[in-house]
């Protein structure tokens, strides 16, 4: 009787082990088509992944994966612009794990996340997601939601110290061009050039590091620099398929050319990021 209860047991380990791997690769298409800008395809592939879940007994259900696709699927849409519906997935992200008194990493992700679009909203509400993402995060040991965390409530002292500590050189880069922002000399910016990751890796940071520093090269009057950097943004910017990064690349350009008196040009890309801009209405 003991060998049909472990051959059972084994049968069913073995069924969840394909279970999950599926769902891995459905989640790498999405990831696929996203890169690509299929955007719509996208959606409808993250849905397709939520309704074959749901389709299961509840019994059977597995509420990770669940909640990791709505979550997934609400970064995409918040990536497109789509706010209203990116904060209804993250929601039901956060409703299929009520009941859950384990998975903290993955509440502390769908609670940075919709914290994040009420800072966006300018809503008050920001707060109390925030600091349940935090008290998560620090009790998940869930770093991702820490860094973003520091960064947005402008603790760089602290993120940078945390940085260091997990070392990770992409978020002590992202903290150090942070500082830099609002300090007059080159020494941060030079200190997040020193220990950035190259290309493909850390995208995010490389694309905000010539961003940001175009901007301090537009205070300095040094407009070849100022350009250059932004072109180097530019670049970057359609791997990381964002509606946000490219309004900022292309408002650098608007500030570049208008410094240089291109007033043409300079209109061009303030009508671009105009245009951009609409869609996150």
């Amino acid at each position: 009787m003991k060998y049909i209860f472990f051959s059972v047991l084994l049968f069913s380990v073995c069924l969840n082990a394909q279970v999950e791997t599926s769902i891995q690769k459905q989640w790498d298409i999405a990831s696929d088509l996203h890169l690509s800008g299929e955007r719509e395809q996208t959606i409808a592939v993250y849905q397709q992944i939520i309704d074959s879940i749901i389709s299961v007994a509840p019994k059977h259900r597995n509420d990770k994966e669940l909640a990791t696709t709505y979550n997934k699927l609400g970064v995409h849409l918040q990536n497109y612009g789509r706010w209203d519906e990116s904060t209804l997935a993250y929601t039901k992200g956060l409703l299929v794990l009520e009941e859950n008194d384990y998975l903290d990493s993955l509440k502390a992700d769908l609670n940075l996340n919709l914290g994040l679009i009420f800072v966006k909203l300018g809503s008050s509400d920001r707060d109390y997601y925030l600091d349940l993402a935090e008290s998560l995060a620090l009790k998940s040991n869930n770093h991702r939601v820490l860094f973003v965390i520091y960064k947005i409530r402008r603790q760089f002292n602290k993120g940078i110290q945390f940085a260091k500590e997990i070392s990770n050189d992409a978020y002590l880069a992202n903290y150090y061009y942070y500082k830099a922002i609002g300090d007059s000399t080159t020494i941060y910016f030079d200190s997040a050039r020193m220990v950035m990751p190259i290309l493909p890796d850390a995208l995010l940071q490389n694309f905000q590091y010539h961003a940001f520093i175009t901007e301090y090269f537009l205070e300095q009057n040094q407009m070849d620099s100022a350009l250059s950097h932004t072109q180097l943004a530019e670049e970057i910017a359609p791997l990381l398929n964002d509606e946000e990064v490219e309004i900022h690349y292309l408002g650098n350009y608007a500030d570049v050319y208008l410094k240089m008196e291109d007033y043409k040009k300079a209109y061009l890309y303030m009508y671009k990021a105009d245009s951009v801009r609409l869609k996150l209405v």
